[in-house]
């Protein structure tokens, strides 16, 4: 098959990420695959890997760049011969459908059209209006699938849940693993953020700081720890003068900030930690990688995570519908886990065979394909996929 995954920009992010796994899937099981998009790190990454990358000006609501955009596009589906378009946000979702267009007609000279929903697409207004989602929709959720089909009117069966899917032999744990022990001098305990640092996604990096100066009035109390906030966006500064505050009060460095530059940065730091705190896909990669996972977004909070609470999987991780974090709350939660290593030891083991069982980027890949299929046999090109 020929397919061409549409985004944004392509510099970090969950959706991202599930591009970036996809593309290398579908590559790796002789596709053409093309990407896109406004560029930006991860694009670079795919080009290098050999994914037909194209490049565009960002379009935002300029009609000038929108018709420039749709032009390309179409160059570069008479080029490269796709047969799908599987676009992962609204606006390419939009671009591709006035391409495919009338897709109802089901022409072989048409692509087919296919659209993912990563989060909650806003739908009021003229975001309603512009809102298309192809022949296929798939949602990442349970929630994401039922919001489409009450918000947008789609029918039940034109949307199929395929959860995130993680690369189980890239995201994985270090080869040899120290053993937790108690507090004996041993190096302090790892708690990792992971996120873009924006004010709809950051909480649980502010979240950590406040229970880090928590944790410095009654040292006694809780085993020795540090934690690491990895990510970058309009909060970094302000998260980063509330981990200095930490670190001047403590003289010496409790909380560090950095900004990794793609998934071997991630993982380097997934290996390290002891206890995650996040939400969605980079919760997942840090159980597959084995962290114990405290799940703390701006959405709601879920706490920990383990085989048993099945209604998170539910929500793509995310919390969605949860009561709000509780600052209180979540300082006892963090300190609890570092001052048990033991448990969260056995939690993080138990809870990474479970996710790496049920959420691997091959069985997405594999339901992926399936959607493709059924695209292309409605095209006339194949049998129906079974």
């Amino acid at each position: 098959m020929k397919i061409l995954l549409l985004c944004d920009r392509m510099e970090s992010g969950g959706a991202e990420t599930h591009i970036e796994t996809l593309a290398r899937g579908l590559l790796r099981n002789g596709h053409t695959v093309g990407l896109f998009s406004y560029g930006g790190r991860i694009a670079d990454r795919l080009a290098r890997e050999g994914v037909l990358c194209r490049t565009v000006a960002p379009v935002g609501r300029n009609a000038f760049a929108f018709l420039a955009a749709k032009r390309i596009l179409a160059e570069q589906i008479r080029k490269n011969g796709y047969e799908i378009l599987h676009a992962h946000t609204r606006m390419m979702a939009l671009l591709s459908n006035q391409i495919c267009r009338p897709y109802m007609q089901k022409s072989p000279k048409l692509p087919a059209n296919a659209v993912t929903a990563h989060a909650f697409f806003r739908s009021d207004g003229v975001y309603r209006l512009f809102s298309r989602w192809g022949e296929e929709t798939i949602a990442v959720s349970e929630d994401l699938r039922a919001y489409l089909i009450d918000r947008y009117r789609l029918p039940a069966e034109r949307v199929t849940v395929i959860p995130n899917g993680i690369d189980a032999v890239r995201f994985c744990p270090a080869p040899i693993k120290d053993e937790p022990t108690e507090n004996n001098g041993e190096s302090p305990a790892e708690v990792l953020f992971v996120s873009r640092l924006e004010p709809d996604c950051s909480l649980g990096a502010e979240l950590l700081c406040r229970a880090a100066e928590r944790f410095l009035e009654e040292p006694a109390a809780i085993l020795p720890f540090h934690i690491t906030i990895a990510g970058n966006g309009s909060r970094f500064e302000a998260i980063g003068t509330l981990a200095a505050r930490v670190n001047l009060r403590a003289g010496r460095e409790v909380v560090r900030m950095v900004r990794p530059q793609g998934e071997e940065d991630l993982i380097v730091l997934y290996r390290r930690a002891r206890l995650f705190v996040g939400v969605s896909r980079a919760a997942m990669e840090a159980s597959f990688c084995g962290c114990a996972v405290l799940l703390c977004g701006n959405e709601g909070y879920g706490g920990i995570l383990s085989p048993d609470r099945l209604e998170l999987a539910a929500g793509n991780f995310t919390c969605r519908g949860m009561p709000r974090a509780n600052e209180n709350v979540f300082a006892k939660e963090v300190a609890f886990w570092l001052n048990h290593p033991h448990l969260c030891a056995a939690n993080a083991q138990k809870t990474s065979a479970w996710m790496r069982k049920n959420f691997s980027a091959d069985q997405a890949l594999q339901a992926t394909e399936t959607i493709y299929r059924r695209l292309l046999w409605r095209r006339g090109k194949g049998e129906y996929p079974t």
